[in-house]
C-alpha cells in the first residue's frame, strides 16, 4: 500500500522507520517534487469556528490525504482589481450592460450569498468596442475562503468571462 507524507525537508531519510500516534511507518522514498501526473489542492475547511488548511494530493482517481494545519491569520481579505479601459467615455448605466456582462454581476452575487457570505464588487462598464469589453474591477473577498478550490475556480471563471 502507498502513502505519502508531509515533513520538514531533512526529517526523514529512506530507509527510516518511524512511529507516529502509535502507528509504525517505513520510509522508502523521499521526493522534494510531486509525483507526475498528480495535483496538489488544498482548501479550508471550519470546524468549530477554527479554520483548518487541508492538503491533499490527486492522482488519476486516487486521493492522499496529506496534512491538516489550523490556520491561525492569513489577512482578512484580498482585493482584486483590474482596468480594462482603453476608451475615452463614461460608464453607462446598468440599463444598458449586455446579458453576457448582467451574468457576471449575477455570478458575483451568487459567491457572495451562497458561498462566501460576504464581498464588496466595484463595477464600471464602458462598452464593448472591436469586440473587447472595457470595464473596471474591485473585488474584496474574505481571503480564507480562495483557499476553497470550488470558490477559487469559481473567481478565476467569473474574472475570465469579460476577457
Amino acid at each position: 500500500m502507498r502513502a505519502y507524507f508531509v515533513s520538514g525537508v531533512g526529517e526523514r531519510k529512506e530507509g527510516e522507520e518511524y512511529t507516529l500516534e502509535g502507528k509504525s511507518y517505513h520510509v522508502t522514498k523521499t521526493q522534494h517534487e510531486i509525483p507526475k501526473n498528480t495535483r496538489l489542492l488544498a482548501k479550508i475547511v471550519i470546524k468549530r469556528g477554527h479554520p483548518y488548511l487541508v492538503l491533499w494530493l490527486e492522482e488519476e482517481e486516487r486521493t492522499y490525504p496529506l496534512a491538516k494545519e489550523h490556520v491561525n491569520s492569513i489577512g482578512l481579505t484580498t482585493d482584486f482589481y483590474k482596468d480594462n479601459v482603453f476608451i475615452k467615455s463614461i460608464p453607462l448605466p446598468y440599463e444598458e450592460y449586455p446579458p453576457k456582462v448582467r451574468r457576471v454581476l449575477r455570478e458575483v452575487r451568487d459567491i457572495h450569498r451562497d458561498l462566501t457570505g460576504f464581498g464588496r464588487f466595484i463595477f464600471q462598464y464602458y462598452g464593448e468596442e472591436g469586440r473587447i469589453h472595457n470595464y473596471r474591477i474591485w473585488w474584496l473577498l474574505p481571503t480564507i475562503y480562495l483557499f476553497d478550490t470550488e470558490i477559487a475556480n469559481e473567481v478565476d471563471k467569473i474574472l475570465g468571462m469579460l476577457d
